[in-house]
């Protein structure tokens, strides 16, 4: 398991490839990593807004940090990084993508959607289930679309329930 003053070497590292290569900003940057219980996400850049200044706290997956390889935790805390520039919290944009093809070049890989199947990811507490073929879509919330409108993304057909992923007890 990384430490956490491991972490925060690999943040101040990521911090510096990407200044070098995009160019600094004026945007504050916690030099801590956080690590959450994230479910589906490996990685999050949460800003902070404080009379003008701006500090972003960048934080990751506990599963995440225990199974991803070092590569792996590099390409998302840089892209992470990437979310700290002004502009950058709607999401990926324009402006985003080019910063993040400019760190592709020098052989990382930041994509969009990052998926690491060798990364354990939480249990789901639901299952959205085709009874047809019986594919199973994990849900980390209990579904409240109209199951009646949808159609299984494998075999097309309409016959999906939801169900538990584990039996619940009664209290």
């Amino acid at each position: 398991m990384r430490t956490v003053a491991q972490l925060d070497s690999m943040l101040a590292d990521a911090i510096e490839i990407v200044f070098a290569v995009c160019g600094p900003h004026h945007n504050r940057i916690s030099p801590e990593v956080k690590i959450r219980k994230y479910k589906t996400a490996y990685g999050k850049c949460v800003k902070r807004y404080n009379g003008g200044v701006v500090t972003c706290q960048i934080s990751l997956a506990d599963n995440f940090v225990q199974d991803g390889t070092d590569e792996q935790l590099m390409d998302v805390l840089l892209h992470e990084v990437l979310h700290t520039y002004p502009g950058e919290s709607t999401g990926h944009n324009e402006a985003f993508l080019q910063r993040a093809n400019q760190l592709n070049a020098l052989g990382y890989s930041i994509k969009v959607r990052q998926r690491f199947p060798e990364v354990r990811s939480a249990p789901p507490n639901w299952w959205i289930v085709c009874h047809n073929c019986g594919a199973r879509l994990p849900r980390y919330r209990k579904p409240t679309i109209d199951l009646r409108f949808y159609r299984c993304g494998k075999c097309q057909r309409s016959a999906l329930a939801v169900e538990p992923a584990k039996p619940r007890t009664l209290k």
